[in-house]
């Protein structure tokens, strides 16, 4: 369950409750019970798509979709962008991209040529971020006209729950003095989450009494394991696994965490926990800058440099630093709203129908 199929399916939910007729077409074939169980997976037809290198795979996407006869079909993210472009011509309506990469993985080339390729056949692309935009901007990918509808969230589902503070501290075993650094985010390489547990073993060296929480699952969860079994932190760190309402994680924090290296955009984690009161510390990649005010609102740190890491949450670690932080969070989660991204989404449709009216 990552950030862009929250987005997605968040999206679409708004979009009923609004009255416009959606449907959800799933490329792949992994499914989260998490995720099925949110409203906007209602009836979602799932193709178990293997690949671009599948020829079966791509002609059950010619098929759904020529069977869906969409008025706006929106296309999330690069693969299915790709898939698409072979049956552009045989739509009725408009297709748009939603693109969520900033800075693609390794090895991610050959994909990203292919998209750049297809994307010039969109009739928009949209960003959601304004960093995302002027990234991919100077490097020349290009469609028919695009622009930055950037990630909301629902602020006062997110608001602050102090009373949820002590009791999950406690089931995780935490003491009221201790510092807990959380990190929310599906357990994949570019998201290192390592890095945080190098930063721990710094941090208790110092003396602080340090903690770190995980709250996700994924393919990289053994090996984490692994790796904080053999740095000796087993007793300091807390895996949660998937949670469907990571609220009452996100009152346990004293820090939100994301250390990512390519991917990452405009986090929905990040946007939560700054809605919940909680500072950040954030990598410096795609919108990062667009979330943390630094120095007022949490840090940034230059991707890859631990020792930056360090620095900045050895900052956060002392109280009154930690508590002036924290009162600027909910002033500046306030640009992030999700109906003002909503509003921006239903703009989009109605001037891309308008005209079939």
């Amino acid at each position: 369950m990552g950030g862009a199929e929250r987005h997605t399916l968040d999206l679409r939910a708004r979009f009923m409750e609004k009255g416009y007729p959606t449907s959800v077409v799933v490329f792949g074939r992994g499914q989260s019970a998490q995720t099925v169980a949110l409203p906007g997976a209602q009836g979602a037809r799932m193709l178990g798509c293997r690949g671009l290198a599948d020829i079966g795979s791509w002609l059950r996407v010619g098929k759904a979709l020529r069977q869906e006869n969409a008025d706006v079909l929106f296309v999330i993210n690069q693969a299915p962008t790709i898939m698409t472009l072979p049956f552009r011509w045989s739509l009725r309506g408009k297709v748009v991209g939603i693109f969520h990469t900033t800075v693609p993985r390794p090895g991610e080339g050959p994909r990203t040529a292919l998209f750049r390729i297809a994307a010039r056949f969109l009739d928009r692309l949209v960003y959601v971020s304004v960093n995302q935009r002027d990234y991919w901007r100077a490097r020349g990918l290009a469609s028919a006209r695009d622009e930055a509808i950037v990630n909301g969230i629902d602020l006062d589902h997110f608001a602050p729950r102090p009373a949820d503070r002590a009791a999950t501290r406690s089931a995780w075993g935490v003491q009221p003095d201790d510092f807990v650094m959380g990190l929310v985010a599906t357990m994949r390489p570019e998201k290192n989450h390592a890095q945080l547990i190098d930063a721990l073993v710094a941090l208790r060296q110092r003396g602080a009494p340090a903690k770190v929480v995980f709250v996700g699952n994924g393919p990289d969860r053994e090996r984490l394991t692994r790796g904080v079994e053999a740095a000796g932190m087993t007793p300091h760190v807390v895996f949660t696994g998937e949670q469907g309402d990571v609220r009452p994680s996100i009152a346990g924090f004293d820090v939100g965490v994301l250390c990512s290296t390519s991917i990452e955009t405009l986090s929905l984690s990040a946007l939560e926990i700054l809605a919940g009161g909680v500072p950040l510390v954030l990598s410096d990649i795609g919108g990062a800058s667009e979330i943390v005010q630094d120095g007022v609102n949490g840090y940034l740190f230059e991707v890859g440099r631990t020792d930056q890491l360090i620095d900045r949450l050895a900052r956060v670690a002392q109280p009154e630093e930690r508590a002036r932080l924290a009162g600027a969070t909910r002033r500046t989660a306030a640009a992030f709203s999700v109906d003002r991204m909503l509003a921006s989404y239903i703009a989009l449709v109605d001037d891309l129908v308008a005209p079939k009216r």
